[in-house]
């Protein structure tokens, strides 16, 4: 190796220090700019909170794991909702630690970093990071599942299995997605003589286990609850009548999106000075790893489009370019010296200072483009007014609020007694609601006046609703001259 390269020059405690660096920006900056920027919390958390509150074992959308998580946040955190924004940036960077410890297997320290500084230009470990999901949480159980999964083969060592079981569990109780990365992990295991004698010792078994047991209690609950978070995957997913042009539309325009996704991290990639080459020092079973684990989840999801003709939505690629800085510098393998080293950190900073300005700047700036975004709705001012109103006429604590998800779970979230929430006042998706109880209880219905009234369904179902004549109006949290939300709000009288 020429003696300008990084190896003799940077040592591996160096690399560890960068890699320190590089986890504090992320978890000080995507916690710290979305706290101060935002005046009310994003779609998907206020989504988590109305679930999690109820601390059930499924919801309609997806498994518990999101839930619980987005509530222990707000328990620990308060409702100005910085822990959740931490959250999410702790699963960030444990994505980060466990793919730079897996690169680290196969790669010399410099390369292993750079592999992981390249996921910090990827659209969803910056701008996608503060709303905290199933996406998110995603990120760093798979990290997690592939970097232990590598030794539980390897070595069949116990507790690699027993990890590899237990961040399985856990990914699948977060979404059902993850069978995406379970699928090339089984074939991997069928792939090579070597590898199946994992079928012949207990580690395999004891992991699927722990697994089975890890995932019952929640598929016992769907068995309960009409299937009902099974039957909206498969409705997000299910091309009712595919023309033969979807087959190959659909996974063309996702994979064109998630490649999209990856192109601020091959600039970076390119400060390195990408002409001269090393030598390629990855043994066959880190080449068959990577191909089957790396690569084989992206390829999943887009053989599963092809013969399907399904629907992909973009956000299901968050996960899989998780190993895409791995596959990158271990597929053309950089010749690393340390001036090119020092340009590659100076594009990473700078991209990621952009991001994070961008960040702070279009979510000020959309309202003065007549955008009408989460991060200005005045969620905390509508749950004032109608939890006094409320107790005005009431004199007692509100302990329903009905209506659509993001408005009910604004005054849900920000009322002092949470009141649970009656979601699209479908009892089918509200699992938790005791109708006779709230009928009992009395609960106040809300609607976004600006798109019209109360469901006629609605009002002949609940025939003692006293409908307020005019709309309330809510300024959004903006200087901006936009129109002031208009809430429909009716009350349902306790008996």
């Amino acid at each position: 190796m020429d003696s300008t390269t990084l190896q003799p020059t940077i040592s591996e405690n160096t690399t560890k220090r960068w890699f320190m660096i590089f986890a504090g920006l992320q978890l000080f900056f995507w916690t710290l700019v979305p706290f101060l920027v935002r005046a009310d919390l994003p779609l998907d958390v206020m989504e988590g909170l109305t679930w999690g509150h109820q601390w059930q074992l499924g919801y309609d959308k997806n498994p518990f794991m999101n839930a619980w998580l987005t509530e222990i946040a707000a328990l620990i955190g308060g409702k100005s909702g910085w822990l959740i924004y931490l959250f999410s940036q702790i699963s960030i960077v444990i994505c980060f630690w466990a793919v730079w410890k897996l690169a680290r297997k196969m790669l010399n320290p410099a390369q292993a970093l750079i592999a992981v500084l390249l996921l910090t230009g990827v659209y969803y470990f910056n701008l996608a990071s503060p709303q905290f999901n199933d996406n998110v949480i995603e990120l760093s159980l798979w990290a997690l599942i592939a970097l232990y999964f590598y030794d539980a083969v390897k070595t069949q060592s116990l507790k690699a299995w027993i990890a590899v079981g237990v961040f399985s569990g856990l990914a699948m109780m977060t979404k059902y997605f993850a069978v995406m990365l379970f699928l090339p992990m089984f074939l991997f295991l069928l792939i090579d003589s070597e590898h199946r004698r994992s079928f012949a010792c207990k580690g395999l078994y004891i992991c699927i286990a722990i697994f089975v047991a890890m995932v019952l209690p929640h598929f016992i609950w769907l068995s309960q609850h009409h299937y009902i978070t099974l039957n909206y995957a498969v409705h997000r997913t299910h091309n009712h009548h595919p023309a033969l042009l979807d087959h190959l539309h659909n996974p063309f325009k996702f994979g064109m999106e998630q490649l999209a996704a990856f192109i601020p991290s091959v600039i970076m990639f390119l400060f390195l000075g990408v002409f001269k080459r090393e030598k390629s020092t990855l043994k066959s079973y880190d080449k068959l790893f990577l191909g089957f684990i790396g690569l084989g989840p992206f390829l999943s999801v887009l053989a599963f489009s092809l013969l399907t003709g399904s629907r992909l939505q973009p956000m299901w690629g968050v996960p899989l370019l998780t190993f895409f800085g791995i596959l990158l510098v271990a597929w053309w393998r950089p010749q690393i010296t340390a001036k090119a080293f020092k340009r590659f950190l100076i594009a990473v900073l700078t991209i990621f200072f952009l991001v994070l300005a961008y960040e702070g700047f279009s979510t000020w700036y959309a309202p003065y483009l007549g955008k009408h975004s989460t991060a200005i709705f005045p969620g905390k001012r509508i749950a004032q007014t109608v939890s006094q109103d409320w107790q005005q006429r009431y004199h007692r604590p509100l302990k329903y609020v009905a209506g659509k998800r993001w408005i009910a779970g604004n005054i849900a979230f920000y009322t002092t007694s949470r009141p649970q929430v009656f979601m699209d006042w479908n009892p089918i998706i509200s699992t938790w609601i005791n109708e006779k109880s709230m009928r009992k209880d009395g609960a106040v219905f809300v609607w976004n006046a600006s798109k019209g009234g109360l469901p006629v369904t609605i009002k002949q179902q609940y025939p003692h609703l006293i409908i307020v004549t005019k709309p309330l109006l809510f300024p959004y949290a903006t200087h901006a001259k936009l129109a002031a939300f208009k809430l429909g709000v009716a009350f349902l009288p306790p008996r």
